[in-house]
């Protein structure tokens, strides 16, 4: 059933998406699918630090961080569009629903882990872009799909549901980000 699933999210099988935001058994297998695919893409973006001086550790610390973040990220994402969806367009999707079929888009991440060839060759990454680059895309129509599936919403109410909930994401990263800044230099200064 998994293994159909997946197919069926590489294929772009019409329906796929919606059966999975149905399925609460399913709820298990996309949290899965999120955690190990985001793992795997994460081992391949960060392969390139193996052949820097900071080493193995840096890179195991930039995996495991990068993991939570991605997940992090993916979990505020499908409830940004929840909310969105229900607050404008009243749609009825809730959160375990977009969840499910949203990680269940995720599986084109898996695509990121040829970025482990990095640690070979940066060569080999400049021939493998394309590739990655035409995952990406694909990733990115099945999130839109994933998203009309499961909430039943017109393509105009899943594009503003989108960049509404990005724009929030963004904001929330800036400030974040800001916020780790200033510990970071905090923790620089007192170092000297």
């Amino acid at each position: 059933m998994l293994t159909n699933r997946i197919m069926g999210a590489f294929t772009f099988r019409k329906g796929v998406y919606a059966e999975a935001a149905r399925d609460t058994q399913f709820t298990t297998d996309a949290w899965l699918i999120v955690l190990v695919v985001n793992f795997v893409a994460t081992l391949g973006s960060s392969a390139g630090s193996l052949r820097g001086e900071r080493g193995f550790i840096a890179f195991l610390v930039t995996v495991i961080l990068g993991t939570l973040l991605s997940i992090a990220g993916f979990a505020l994402s499908a409830f940004l569009v929840s909310w969105v969806g229900r607050s404008m367009f009243k749609a009825t999707a809730s959160f375990e629903e977009l969840a499910r079929a949203m990680g269940l888009a995720n599986v084109w991440r898996v695509i990121g882990f040829l970025g482990i060839l990095s640690a070979i060759s940066p060569a080999l990454v400049c021939l493998l872009s394309p590739v990655t680059l035409l995952a990406g895309l694909a990733g990115l129509v099945a999130y839109f799909f994933s998203i009309r599936e499961a909430t039943g919403m017109d393509w105009v109410g899943v594009i503003v549901s989108v960049v509404v909930a990005l724009i929030v994401q963004l904001i929330v990263t800036a400030v974040l980000g800001g916020i780790l800044a200033i510990f970071g230099l905090s923790a620089a200064m007192l170092l000297r």
